[in-house]
């Protein structure tokens, strides 16, 4: 073992600790330890900077992605584009069990357009559980089904995974995007599969026979946010402008971040006057925004740090010489099948940033296409945060049913791994893998 590999492993071990300990943001052990463990290796001021700036620049675009998708689709949202389609699907699960699962993942998918798992369990969950209750199905039904197409929809160009991913690699999100839509197509399709099958599971079990005929559906309209911000004319051309939005997205025809960005200058032109009207909502997104971009340009010191000061590539060498031949260009593929596990115990960041890095040297050592070793290694994590104690969501969600941690996991668990790795078998097959 080298004093550089040595030292690289030490750096995640200690970064993963502080990460799942989560005593500080993220950003703080993103930049203080790699520049201390790049001292001791002997590197000068001088040098880790030029590291630093190198891992920034690779960020640079992921965080601009991030800035532009969180205020696109808060603005959309606190404007109530979506909530006459939350709406009717509110009415359209009224008629019976089956529709009340299927339209839980409708409105769980509409809701995670803006890739915040936080926002689409508030906007899918307290409407919908009143419905669960009248008829008289598993609040842990109602949270599973979210959570599935919540996990499916994460894997969208500004969701969690391909951001990281975006980071690491140093490329647009949009790029793995494209290699995954059949995935993610057949994903969503999938979800519906599995909450048509959990309402007539539920139904075998009796929910529906007994109604509770107090629960006046009326009442669960959607009406969320400020009515003050409301623009229920400009629903029609705000679902056009996304629209496009999505088709540029698609045919790759502009950057991703170059197209959010402009994106929200049409949506505050569209849908607020002034130049104060459209401040105030800028600065009213400022603190989430913010508050992940930090993350993301932090990340970039690390990354920068970490390849910069060959770490990377030493860990890579220790790991090849005794790893079996055979399984380096696998290697993806096997970290794949278990990455709900492995996310759900360290969470995001750390299995991110400390893990795929060094696997990324391995596979591509043995011949294996990075956007395909990263897809592998990030399937698994796409839902695997809706089951990670390590995620505050998880305990938003139990919260917002009121049922337990333990019993959330043991409830889950088996299906939402179970989904990851269909979703990677259907990869390979497909070719994206």
């Amino acid at each position: 073992m080298t004093y550089l590999g040595a030292l690289g492993i030490a750096m995640v071990v200690i970064m993963m600790v502080l990460l799942l300990r989560g005593k500080n943001s993220p950003a703080i052990p993103f930049v203080l330890i790699p520049i201390i463990f790049a001292l001791l290796a002997g590197f000068n001021l001088s040098e880790i900077i030029t590291f630093t700036v190198d891992g920034m620049k690779q960020v640079s675009s992921v965080a601009i992605l991030f800035i532009g998708t969180i205020t696109y689709f808060c603005i959309m949202g606190e404007v109530g584009m979506f909530d006459p389609l939350v709406n009717r699907l509110v009415r359209f699960a009224d008629k019976g069990v089956v529709s009340i699962f299927l339209a839980t993942s409708a409105i769980a998918m509409v809701t995670h357009l803006d890739g915040s798992g936080a926002s689409t369990y508030l906007l899918t969950i307290p409407i919908m559980l009143p419905l669960y209750e009248k008829f008289k199905i598993k609040r842990l039904d109602l949270l599973l089904t979210t959570a599935l197409m919540a996990g499916v929809m994460n894997l969208l160009p500004w969701g969690g995974p391909f951001v990281r991913v975006g980071a690491v690699l140093g490329i647009d999100p949009n790029i793995c995007w494209h290699i995954m839509l059949p995935t993610q197509i057949f994903g969503v399709i999938l979800a519906y599969v599995i909450s048509f099958c959990l309402a007539k599971r539920a139904i075998r079990y009796g929910a529906g026979n007994t109604l509770n005929s107090s629960v006046d559906t009326s009442n669960m309209i959607v009406s969320s946010g400020d009515e003050s911000l409301k623009r229920p004319k400009l629903v029609a051309i705000n679902w056009f402008v996304t629209a496009i939005i999505l088709i540029a997205l698609f045919f790759g025809l502009v950057p991703s971040h170059v197209i959010f960005l402009v994106g929200v200058v049409v949506a505050l032109l569209i849908n607020f006057r002034g130049s104060e009207a459209q401040n105030e909502r800028i600065k009213a997104h400022a603190g989430q925004v913010m508050a992940m971009v930090i993350i993301v340009i932090s990340s970039g010191v690390f990354l920068g740090i970490f390849s910069g000061t060959k770490m990377v590539t030493e860990m890579v060498t220790m790991l090849i010489k005794i790893m079996p031949p055979f399984l380096a260009p696998v290697l993806h593929i096997i970290v794949g099948i278990f990455a709900a596990p492995l996310g759900m115990l360290i969470g995001a960041d750390p299995y991110a940033y400390g893990f795929l890095p060094v696997i990324l040297g391995v596979t591509e050592a043995a011949g294996v296409s990075g956007t395909s070793t990263a897809i592998a290694v990030v399937m698994g994590e796409c839902a695997g945060w809706t089951i990670s104690p390590a995620v505050s969501t998880v305990y938003l969600g139990c919260a917002l049913i009121g049922c337990e941690l333990k019993d959330w996991l043991k409830y889950s668990i088996p299906i939402v791994w179970g989904f990851t790795v269909v979703l990677l078998v259907f990869a390979i097959v497909t070719g994206a893998i």
